[in-house]
């Protein structure tokens, strides 16, 4: 019973480091967006955390143009 209370003791810590390193990344992110916008809608394309995120939407439309040809 020790054995199982040590293991789930430590699943819960490793859960709790996770999320506030999580939080602390997402809090991160947003500041850095908001700067960018601050700065002008240009520069969100010369962004290094934006490079890729048009590939991804172009195929993200494609698919969903995809999915609506299959349901006619």
């Amino acid at each position: 019973m020790s054995l199982m209370a040590n293991v789930i003791t430590e699943m819960v810590e490793q859960r709790i480091a996770r999320d506030e390193r999580k939080a602390k990344m997402e809090e991160q992110m947003m500041k850095h967006l908001m700067q960018q916008m601050q700065i002008g809608k240009e520069s969100m394309s010369q962004c290094p955390m934006m490079k890729g995120t048009e590939s991804m939407d172009h195929k993200s439309a494609s698919l969903h143009k995809e999915d609506q040809g299959e349901q006619k």
